[in-house]
């Protein structure tokens, strides 16, 4: 068993915490938002106002002590501030996201009995209006982007509501304040739906407790400080974005919203972050961009490239083994770094100096590429269900682990390989749901992760794939497909892959193309092409792609090598339903929709 000590928490409350830096912090940045051409801060004493407005404004429309209440939309100021309002008056904060389909925001606001819903702008509100009579919970819906014709459907601006709790302060100030600390540690602050990757979401509940003790697992790492800034733009209805964002406050750093995922490139010129997080899939792009450019390049520039990542990869392997890489070595990589590096650095800004990867796994291949070009990437691994579990450190980390258990956490690995975790962070359960709460945690507090992996000899944690993704061919042979599919995902031209193969006598894959690169591709190969589905059934695509697959089998065993695949026509995504917020392959929908294609690879 593995474990690091912790500190008391100084807080009882997250919205307690907000509070506290207000009126700490009055004329200090709280965030940055992008207004008129540029990024402006929005002080501590003007967030803190704007969370008290409007939660005395739901009050004044009516919300109860313990309500709970939805919010659904993109990462911005406004979800932040009515997520620690819906807290501050003594409710529940439930996040919905806003890929989600009209029938998944159905089963999250109905099945949490929200009270409330606010909604991002019209597009969000055409779904919601689709199942509106079928919310009977809901007293009011309110926008944060309101359009012409909003308030005769029945809906709240934003801004009318923080006016409302201006006006009507007075009235509720004392109520207010006695719901504020009404509100007790073990009492429920989030509902967090899982994502529904092998079923049904289910609601797990996090207390305020278990959010400061995360805010407190981060703190500890001694990763963090009031230096620092960071792009806030994960989705906020998944603990990933969520927790990095209050314990990025708890720990000082101060973020900048990013405008979008389209313009994340730009923002990050401007915002020029020291810490990025990201779910891998973000890395993996830059990465395939990176040796995309190098490959169209000039022939002089590819061998310079390829000199300067060997240069790097050699560095970066000296420093992880805790050797002093020699003088000789040093001078080749400052011009290497000249030459390549800065360049892969500015696309994260230029000042970067951590990149932190969540979410998912991600393969060692793309961390070693940034830790080569100067960039320390450390991946951490958390769950819904227990916020942190393990974390990699600046003076302690191993690329493809996701490192050691963290401050305050307890873990050992059950019979199976099972990763088994205890620690203050631990949800107290899933809402509605006893049955499957008692399947994963014991009475004496292990929550079952579901994730198969290993400890090493010095304590870091490697996972090998969820423990309902093994694969158990007809041979008997145990495969983890994450890992088989993160080397053939390390080809520019792949932008997914799924392996199947369970009880069959080999395995397979469905891949999904990369719509950018194949175009470059194409075009290089004089192959005319009007869509993603007509570059799927060119049979010289094909032949491509089978090179990559059989280049990428020689490395891995020979049970675990794919023997046939097939090129789905189109991209996963999250409008289709297979790809989660956090752009992991739903498996079980994937397999719905293209097992006809699973089928002609066992028939062949």
């Amino acid at each position: 068993m593995l474990s690091r000590g912790r500190s008391e928490m100084e807080f009882k409350t997250v919205h307690e915490m907000y509070r506290h830096w207000a009126e700490t912090r009055p004329g200090l940045p709280a965030y940055y938002v992008k207004r008129q051409g540029g990024y402006v801060p929005v002080s501590w004493q003007a967030f803190g106002q704007s969370i008290r407005d409007f939660a005395v404004g739901l009050m004044a429309l009516g919300m109860e002590y313990r309500d709970p209440v939805s919010i659904l939309g993109l990462t911005r100021p406004e979800w932040d501030i009515a997520d620690k309002a819906a807290m501050s008056a003594g409710g529940i904060a439930v996040g919905v996201y806003h890929s989600n389909t009209a029938a998944q925001v159905h089963h999250v606001v109905h099945h949490s009995e929200s009270r409330f819903l606010i909604v991002e702008n019209r597009q969000q509100w055409e779904k919601v209006r689709t199942i509106r009579k079928d919310l009977p919970h809901v007293k009011r819906f309110i926008v944060m982007d309101p359009w012409e014709g909003a308030a005769e459907e029945g809906l709240v601006s934003f801004e009318e509501v923080l006016d409302l709790g201006r006006r009507e302060r007075p009235r509720h100030e004392q109520e207010y304040r006695r719901r504020f600390e009404s509100v007790a540690p073990d009492d429920t602050a989030i509902l967090f739906y899982t994502s529904g990757t092998t079923g049904p979401p289910k609601a797990a509940m996090l207390t305020h407790a278990n959010v400061l003790a995360a805010c407190e697992f981060m703190r500890d790492l001694k990763i963090f400080t009031a230096q620092d800034t960071s792009v806030l733009w994960l989705p906020m209805p998944h603990i990933y974005g969520r927790i990095a964002m209050i314990a990025g406050t708890y720990t000082g750093t101060v973020g900048y919203y990013a405008e979008s995922l389209d313009k994340m490139i730009e923002n990050l010129q401007e915002i020029r972050p020291t810490i990025f997080y990201s779910v891998p899939r973000i890395f993996e792009k830059v990465h395939s961009r990176v040796l995309s450019q190098a490959a169209e390049s000039s022939p002089l520039k590819r061998k310079i490239f390829a000199w300067a990542l060997a240069t790097g990869l050699r560095r970066s392997r000296m420093l992880r083994e805790g050797a002093l890489p020699p003088r000789s070595l040093e001078w080749k990589y400052r011009l290497a770094d000249r030459l390549v590096f800065r360049k892969v650095r500015q696309v994260f800004g230029g000042r970067i100096r951590i990149l932190i990867s969540g979410g998912a796994p991600i393969a060692k291949e793309i961390l070693e590429f940034f830790h080569g070009a100067g960039i320390l990437p450390l991946e951490l691994y958390g769950i819904t269900e227990v916020l942190g579990c393990t974390m990699n450190r600046p003076d302690r980390y191993r690329l493809g682990s996701v490192g050691p258990p963290g401050p305050g956490v307890e873990l050992r690995l059950a019979e199976d390989g099972e990763i088994l975790i205890r620690s203050k962070m631990v949800f107290k359960g899933y809402l509605k749901d006893p049955e499957k709460t008692a399947e994963v945690l014991s009475p004496d507090g292990w929550y079952a992760t579901g994730d198969i992996g290993t400890v090493d000899q010095d304590g870091f944690v490697w996972i090998t794939d969820r423990k309902k993704d093994i694969l158990i061919t007809a041979g008997g042979k145990n495969v983890a497909p994450q890992n088989i599919e993160n080397i053939l995902k390390t080809s520019p031209y792949i932008s997914q892959a799924l392996v199947c193969g369970d009880r069959k006598p080999y395995l397979t894959a469905l891949i999904t193309l990369d719509p950018e690169e194949m175009r470059k591709w194409a075009q290089a190969q004089g192959i005319e092409v009007s869509s993603l589905q007509e570059m799927a059934s060119h049979p010289r695509v094909t032949d491509f792609i089978d090179s990559i697959v059989r280049d990428k089998n020689r490395e891995l065993a020979q049970y675990e090598q794919i023997k046939a695949f097939r090129i789905v026509p189109e991209e996963f995504s999250q409008d289709s339903g297979t790809l989660t917020a956090t752009l992991k392959v739903r498996r079980r929908e994937v397999v719905k929709k293209y097992g006809h294609l699973i089928d002609e690879m066992y028939q062949a």
